[in-house]
């Protein structure tokens, strides 16, 4: 069983970082999307106008 959840955690952040390639590849730059930055925004102390600049 751990093995899988390993591989479930690996193959999202595959796929987050296709993503990403695919969102510089448009715009410029990808939102942030760690841990730390999603609590802050929940939390109400993060400033969204900066993510998507």
């Amino acid at each position: 069983m751990g093995a899988l959840l390993l591989h479930v955690a690996n193959h999202a952040t595959h796929h987050r970082s296709e993503i990403a390639t695919m969102v510089t590849m448009v715009s410029g730059s990808p939102p942030d999307t760690g841990l730390v930055t999603q609590q802050l925004l929940t939390a109400g102390q993060g400033d969204m106008s900066r993510r998507w600049a």
